[in-house]
């Protein structure tokens, strides 16, 4: 019989801090490390715990030992013993899906190696012209307003827009992909749980497409890919590489522009020319990154973490922003410039699961902070610093908006930009949000 009891006399349970529901920050990790040290025992809801990993060397030993830590969720005590509800809203997160992200071994070097290799093959320059185009356009859209928010009209969807770009779809497919996107992430649970089916049904349409005319772009060469994949493997690949890297790298590029528009340090550095975006993107991936904490890894068996006994089935959460803040590292998450060459932080991960698309992301964080600037070099913040809202989410570190204002500027591109639609307005009941697919459908067939 299923239960939600709480084990009595577990290591894990007994002693699982609650850690839901809160802005959480440095100062967290620290109490939690001076408590327990490099491995702590924590409640990610009610009555479901987890081993949270603070340690630097220990977070590199889970990330670099499949053997005994696997991504697959399906062995996880917390969802077999009861604790964890199929109606949870960590669910989404949590559960298995049959992509690269949770398979370890031989299958995940062969759905692995199809994304490293399609992405090898998007052209540098064509990429990069991609992101500076897809930046003005975005720019254009209120550069004469004077004001923005430069995380909701900005960040969060130039990555869409440009993942959109690389799946050789055109610019109106990809604003309305960025709207179910968005609500995949923002809205509440069944919204968001509806907006996933949408997400999977528009990358099972472009499958389609693909099939019937292939391209010079991402879904074509993994289908071209000596792995062979099926369409059901395309589709979860293709919302793997979309989701796994536009909301990531959508608030590296917020909390980048919010560090220098928050420390005049930073900001006289950059203006000096003492401090190049790249560097200043690789400070906030030691001490802000927008992934703090790496959901999950779970033991294959009875074992030990730095002393610490874990049970086969325990979940073990990634800590990489407490891990950069691991006083063995000494300072180089601190005033330094170390902070700013050093490349050894956890951001995208390590060993076999690091993150195939960083170089994708890293392009679009630059160039995207970079147009921004560069098109609007007086930008300031249009609120007190105290008034930024972060979100109440341990798996990312990012703000609800960015506020900034500046002299009006004049638009660069001719006005032609498909504007943004609200699919998620006109699909909001099943057997709409069924037909409205069905015309997606077609609409991408170009029928």
């Amino acid at each position: 019989m299923i239960s939600r009891d709480v084990p009595i006399g577990c290591p894990l349970h007994d002693r699982a801090v609650p850690l839901y529901g809160k802005v959480l920050a440095g100062q967290t990790w620290d109490r939690l490390r001076d408590r327990f040290g490099p491995v702590a025992p924590i409640q990610i809801e009610p009555g479901v715990a987890a081993w949270l990993v603070l340690g630097y060397d220990e977070c590199v030993e889970v990330l670099r030992n499949p053997g005994v830590f696997t991504h697959d969720s399906r062995i996880w005590r917390e969802i077999s013993e009861g604790r964890m509800l199929p109606d949870s809203p960590l669910m989404p997160i949590f559960g298995y899906r049959p992509n690269v992200l949770y398979a370890d071994g031989p299958e995940h070097e062969r759905l692995r190696s199809t994304i490293v290799d399609s992405l090898a093959r998007v052209p540098k320059q064509r990429l990069e012209t991609d992101i500076r185009n897809l930046a003005d356009q975005l720019i254009d859209r209120f550069i004469a307003d004077g004001r923005t928010d430069a995380l909701q009209q900005y960040a969060r969807w130039l990555p869409i827009l440009v993942m959109n770009r690389i799946y050789g779809m055109d610019d109106r497919h990809g604003y309305l992909l960025a709207e179910v996107s968005r609500a995949v992430f923002d809205a509440d649970p069944d919204a968001a749980g509806q907006a996933n089916q949408q997400l999977i049904e528009y990358f099972g349409a472009v499958v389609a497409v693909k099939r019937e005319r292939p391209g010079a772009d991402v879904p074509s060469w993994l289908m071209e890919h000596d792995a062979e994949l099926n369409d059901e493997e395309m589709v979860h690949q293709l919302a793997q590489m979309m989701l796994g890297n536009c909301d990531p790298t959508a608030h590296l590029i917020s909390n980048t522009l919010a560090a220098l528009l928050t420390d005049r340090t930073f900001w006289a550095q950059y203006a000096r020319s003492e401090l190049q975006v790249e560097e200043a993107v690789n400070r906030v991936l030691w001490q802000d990154p927008p992934v703090p904490v790496l959901p999950a890894r779970f033991a294959r068996t009875d074992t030990q973490l730095r002393g610490v006994p874990v049970k086969a089935g325990d979940a073990l959460l990634l800590g990489l922003a407490a891990a950069h803040g691991d006083p063995v590292l000494g300072d180089v998450t601190g005033a330094s410039q170390s902070s700013y060459v050093n490349r050894a932080h956890l951001a995208w991960g390590a060993g076999p699961h690091r993150c195939p698309a960083e170089r994708l992301a890293r392009q679009i964080a630059y160039i995207g902070i970079g147009q921004l600037l560069h098109r609007i070099p007086t930008m300031r913040l249009a609120v007190p610093t105290s008034e930024l809202n972060w979100r109440p989410v341990m798996y990312l570190r990012g703000l609800n908006e960015l506020p900034i204002e500046f002299p009006p500027g004049e638009p660069r591109l001719p006005s032609e930009m498909p504007e943004p639609t609200a699919p998620l307005a006109v699909a909001s009941e099943n057997g709409k949000a069924r037909a409205w697919f069905t015309r997606v459908t077609s609409w991408l067939r170009g029928r």
